[in-house]
């Protein structure tokens, strides 16, 4: 979809550039049409070659005997976050893979045409400061539309680079498909880290959680206490909670309140957890 989106745009510029060397050349005004074609064809070169290159992503191998690199990445902007099940190779790709250009290897564009096409560029941009104040006040505007329509294509391909990136990391490096990635929509935050500690299941959960809710007040401390002791247990039976691990003799009714809520989000991702796993088998 992403690709037919700019293949659609990518006539807009063109077009533009077209009609106004021809716009210009029937008014008859050499300077502009020179200014503009020369544009035209500087960028062009320069498109050829980089579209000719090879897109490569590299990554750190892993290492041998390495154990699953399960991880998880924290949206702050979005209060959320997404829980990778994998190999180590899988999170290096994620957290140190980068993506490469290689210069084309064909005999009649070598890598040293990119320095060329880096000094017609800069050429060109001299050679239409020179020409266009000469030209006429029309062939100037047309010169100022065709450079708006570049702009703007070029704005918009800026605004898509992240979704073309990550469909080629996830298509095409990492081979996922749709049934691959899950999504878990939680009522709150606290169902959301108890959800990730429970596909996690890392051997120090407190410190995870301290990292997904930061929080020191005497409930939460409870509450944490309370949670991190049951996913400890060994064997691990579940997370039940009842009056006595929110009726703590100190606190005050409101505070029984807020810690009774915390370990009914508790439970609901537990639930939520429960029947994922059995789907999964």
């Amino acid at each position: 979809m992403l690709k037919d989106k700019r293949v659609f745009l990518a006539i807009l510029p063109i077009t533009g550039s077209l009609s106004a060397i021809v716009y210009c050349a029937y008014i008859a005004d050499s300077y502009c049409y020179a200014s503009i074609a020369l544009g035209a064809i500087a960028n062009g070169l320069v498109c050829l070659q980089l579209g000719r290159g090879r897109l490569t992503f590299r990554h750190p191998a892993p290492r041998v005997g390495a154990p699953l690199g399960d991880g998880v990445f924290i949206q702050e902007a979005h209060a959320g976050v997404i829980v990778v099940r994998g190999s180590e190779g899988t999170m290096n790709s994620l957290t140190l893979g980068r993506f490469h250009l290689e210069p084309s290897k064909d005999p009649f564009m070598p890598r040293s045409m990119t320095g060329v096409c880096m000094a017609i560029l800069v050429a060109q941009c001299l050679i239409q400061l020179l020409l266009i104040p000469q030209g006429t006040l029309y062939g100037q505007c047309a010169f100022v539309a065709s450079l708006a329509l570049s702009w703007l294509y070029n704005h918009v391909l800026a605004l898509d680079k992240e979704d073309v990136l990550t469909d080629i990391l996830l298509g095409e490096v990492l081979h996922l498909q749709e049934q691959d990635v899950k999504r878990f929509l939680f009522r709150t935050q606290t169902s959301m880290a108890v959800f990730t500690l429970l596909s996690l299941q890392p051997p120090s959960p407190d410190k995870l959680l301290d990292a997904l809710l930061p929080n020191n007040t005497p409930v939460w401390q409870r509450w944490r206490e309370v949670l991190v002791g049951q996913l400890l247990a060994v064997p691990f039976e579940g997370l039940r909670f009842d009056k006595e691990h929110w009726e703590v003799p100190g606190f005050d009714n409101h505070s029984h309140e807020l810690l009774r809520d915390l370990f009914v989000d508790a439970e609901e991702a537990y639930n939520a957890w429960c029947k994922y796993s059995r789907k999964v088998a």
